[in-house]
């Protein structure tokens, strides 16, 4: 079994279950312990999974640092209520698109396509939906697991969403939204331009600050999920650039 397969074999394990043996993992995955161990160590410091003595646990809303849980379950909630049964749509990785996967297990008949192995986790055989994953080389960002690369954009060429919905890791007024990870670049320039609705999700801790890639402008994004907490010049330059704002 491939790393890539073993790690979501594990965590669809343990969000299943709530936590697992390391021992237990290791009949799972027909891998030895060294290996699991190693994985385990892994997952932990990407934040997807809490590593525990002799195994590890699923990852609780109480054990995500605050002051980001709130927010970002708020907006994960708005994200879920825009999307309609038999909708195409395209869910991107992160704490917040994570929570929004989580919140579509009561939907029906969804064709869902991600670059995320954490948002893929979140439904079952059994969920009614239909889940593609898109290939790639796996990136080991900060508590996601994505796969991005030249064959990653080679299959959006072919697709076409209803709604998309990513995250960013920056935005401000003059640099626009930024990202940690310049390989996300094609794909989410190919996401704005091929869908009927484009989203971002962002809670305000993200507004003000300016990340290492920049994606576009604040008015290169059509629609905008967000909290209360965001500054009063950035409801501003929405309005007046056109761009719909839902707050929770």
């Amino acid at each position: 079994m491939h790393a890539v397969e073993r790690r979501k074999a594990i965590l669809n394990y343990i969000n299943e279950h709530e936590s697992a043996s390391t021992a237990g993992l290791s009949e799972l995955t027909n891998s030895s312990i060294a290996t699991v161990r190693r994985d385990l160590t892994a997952m932990s410091q990407e934040g997807i999974i809490i590593k525990t003595h002799g195994g590890a646990k699923k990852i609780q809303e109480s054990d995500i640092p605050i002051p980001c849980v709130r927010e970002k379950s708020a907006i994960a909630r708005i994200a879920a209520s825009l999307i309609r049964p038999g909708e195409h749509i395209f869910i991107g990785a992160g704490n917040t698109c994570t929570a929004l996967a989580r919140g579509l297990k009561d939907k029906n008949d969804l064709r869902i396509s991600t670059t995320s192995i954490n948002v893929a986790a979140q439904f079952s055989a059994g969920s009614g939906h239909s889940v593609f994953m898109l290939g790639g080389n796996v990136d080991y960002g900060a508590g996601a697991m994505e796969t991005l690369g030249d064959y990653t954009s080679e299959l959006l060429r072919r697709m076409y969403f209803d709604k998309t919905f990513f995250t960013i890791d920056g935005a401000d007024i003059r640099s626009g939204y930024s990202i940690s990870n310049r390989a996300q670049i094609p794909l989410y320039e190919h996401l704005i331009q091929n869908c009927k609705e484009c989203y971002i999700l962002a809670d305000h801790y993200k507004f003000g600050k300016r990340s290492y890639a920049q994606l576009c402008s604040l008015s290169g994004v059509p629609n905008v999920i967000t909290d209360s907490g965001i500054g009063p010049e950035y409801l501003r330059y929405y309005q007046t650039h056109g761009i719909r704002v839902m707050l929770y």
